[in-house]
């Protein structure tokens, strides 16, 4: 699928979640093969807040071996690598959205578990803004979606949230 309007995948886009993160730079490390780069594994540093804790954790990602290196314990080496780095810079947390191919490396061989279970709502908070990037020409998507828009605001408004919450913004 087209993942192009969820994140970029540019030089810009790894320079800011591996270099110029506001929670600290990712922790990485691959392999090469002459010029070529056939393994890697990184941590990226999210802040969270867990009560009225803040802390740092870890968000595995961008894991690969080039398939004609599979095998070779590649991945056992760098990943060490990794996760000592990590534990060392005090990342004692890791989560991960595994693929299908990296789901059985992450429970069997490094003994992730899930110990609950995500489930996620998902909705576009402007649909104009969605319909735009999707109907052509954009204008036409805009105004398609800008009745959904002053309904979705006006509905917000109407139902408070349950009394148990409390809402507040940490960061922005």
């Amino acid at each position: 699928p087209d993942t192009s309007q969820v994140r970029a995948l540019t030089g810009d886009y790894y320079r800011w979640m591996y270099l110029q993160n506001p929670a600290g730079q990712a922790h990485t490390c691959c392999a090469m093969y002459g010029d070529a780069l056939i393994c890697s594994f990184a941590i990226s540093p999210k802040r969270v807040q867990i009560g009225s804790r803040q802390l740092v954790i870890g968000k595995t990602m961008d894991m690969f071996t080039h398939p004609d290196f599979q095998g070779l314990r590649l991945m056992s080496r760098v990943s060490r690598e990794v996760f000592d780095a990590a534990r060392a810079n005090g990342i004692a947390l890791l989560y991960v959205t595994p693929s299908v191919n990296s789901y059985p490396i992450f429970t069997k061989k490094w003994g992730y578990v899930e110990a609950f279970e995500n489930h996620f709502l998902v909705r576009p908070l402007k649909p104009s803004a969605m319909l735009s990037t999707i109907v052509r020409p954009r204008v036409i998507g805009w105004l398609a979606g800008l009745p959904v828009d002053l309904a979705l605001e006006a509905a917000r408004h109407l139902v408070p949230p349950p009394a148990k919450y409390e809402l507040q913004t940490v960061e922005s």
